[in-house]
């Protein structure tokens, strides 16, 4: 019996408390809904973009690139603050700082250098704009095997750069040690001079294909060295790729150069500290989209040199073909509570909905059950002949004070039944539109209890 059964819920005497709460309740979530809806971006661009990131010298490949980026945000109403360093060598101390103090935690690198730790270190992406490894001499047809530059005297860029590291990467190898090269480092038009000078036998340049300091000394009769076996040289080296450059490519007038040449070439990098926030790697990645518009393309296919691990975000950036809906027009949202988060919650909400569903039925199946036994009783007392319309107009009705005390209990039940179903209806956990079965439920109770109400004072 429900006057027996202690049910879990909304106590009693707090029934009529229970409007009020669902008011406060029903605000609250349209004030959740409310802030939700002014972190929707109808027209989704950058403009939460608040990134720093390390590139290089002021007239390095890498500053240029980063020049290039921050007009890039500027476009989408984005702010991205280039920050000149020393070289990729600095960029990678200060990357590890900041992993621990804080500061700036994106670089620009190229591929090849070494990590002292690549557990702190992921690879955001890669850019689709590699880096040209230019080895550049006086007489350059002399040069056909690295065995031929044996004992000379070679200008690798300024120390520390990514120029220096790359160069490093190719020559300081325990097979190259007998050919005893002397390494020294310049600045990039330092070195031109020195090279035209005779004061170095070789130059290397790690630039942009199109670098006017390439032409420049292609015109000044220095040659670009082309390696015979090229294929040999880098298959120790995986940050290394091979490119072609035709005669004429960069100049068809004087024909720069003369003939046909061989070059290496490494990729550029956008390399982060595992303290990079998800929303700061979703937001370079879009940038990087726009701007390059093989971006995603190129990142699908997969590099000969994995030495740092993926971004996770990467690869779903990569997967979906761009930002995520969320990433692209709620990012504040996203920047609170990550997407997966977001499903997580979501997914408890739904299981939590389908949990009340299933209490509610238990509870509207209690209340049914003991309206119905009640019901019986009534037949009991008046018989099943007489409808309860018929119960209620009886004039008078012989009973003798053991029945009428009966009646009033069976009264008392109704009234307890009654009072419990109005609690459930305006429940907390009453899922929305469940109230309207136990409205119906209030009403048949109602009646009953109308009758045995007149009878009992007749």
């Amino acid at each position: 019996m429900l006057n027996r059964i202690k049910i879990p819920g909304i106590d009693l005497a707090d029934s009529d408390r229970m409007p009020f709460v669902r008011i406060a309740f029903i605000t609250l979530m349209l004030i959740i809904f409310g802030l939700v809806f002014i972190m929707i971006e109808l027209n989704p661009n950058l403009d939460h973009m608040r990134v720093s990131i390390l590139s290089g010298p002021e007239d390095s490949y890498f500053h240029q690139m980063g020049e290039q980026l921050v007009s890039g945000a500027k476009k989408y109403q984005g702010k991205l603050v280039n920050v000149t360093t020393e070289g990729s060598h600095d960029n990678l101390q200060q990357l590890r700082l900041a992993a621990a103090k804080g500061g700036v935690r994106f670089a620009l690198m190229p591929d090849g250098v070494k990590y002292p730790d690549t557990g702190k270190f992921q690879l955001v992406a890669r850019i689709p704009k590699p880096l040209t490894f230019f080895v550049i001499g006086r007489n350059a047809n002399q040069y056909h095997y690295l065995a031929d530059l044996k004992n000379a005297h070679i200008g690798i860029g300024p120390k520390d750069s990514g120029n220096a590291l790359i160069a490093k990467y190719l020559l300081d190898d325990k097979d190259l040690e007998e050919l005893n090269f002397r390494l020294s480092y310049f600045d990039p038009k330092v070195q031109l001079e020195q090279l035209q000078l005779g004061n170095i036998d070789a130059a290397i340049f790690l630039t942009d294909m199109d670098d006017p300091l390439i032409k420049e000394a292609l015109r000044n009769k220095l040659e670009i060295i082309t390696f015979a076996n090229p294929e040999a040289i880098i298959k120790s080296k995986p940050a290394f790729n091979i490119e072609k450059i035709y005669a004429g490519q960069f100049d068809h007038v004087s024909l720069l150069p003369k003939k046909n040449k061989t070059v290496f070439t490494v990729e550029s990098l956008l390399v982060a500290n595992q303290g990079a926030s998800r929303t700061d790697i979703v937001v370079l990645l879009t940038l990087l989209s726009r701007e390059f518009p093989k971006f995603i393309e190129y990142n699908r296919q997969q590099p000969k040199n994995m030495e740092l691990p993926y971004a996770r975000d990467l690869r779903t950036f990569i997967d979906n073909g761009g930002p995520t809906l969320l990433d692209e027009y709620a990012p504040a949202l996203v920047s609170l509570m990550p997407p997966a988060n977001i499903f997580h919650y979501v997914l408890a909400v739904s299981l939590l909905m389908n949990v009340l569903g299933i209490w509610n039925r238990f509870r509207l199946w209690q209340i049914d059950k003991t309206r119905s036994e009640l019901e019986q009783q009534i037949v009991q007392y008046f018989g099943a002949n007489l409808s309860l319309v018929e119960i209620r107009n009886l004039d008078t009705w012989s009973m003798d004070g053991a029945n009428l005390e009966e009646l009033n209990e069976l009264i008392e039940r109704y009234q307890r039944l009654l009072l419990c179903c109005k609690s459930y209806t305006s429940s907390l956990v009453t899922p929305m539109g469940m109230e309207n079965v136990y409205r119906y439920h209030e009403e048949l109770i109602s009646e009953q209890l109308s009758a045995l109400k007149k009878i009992s004072q007749a």
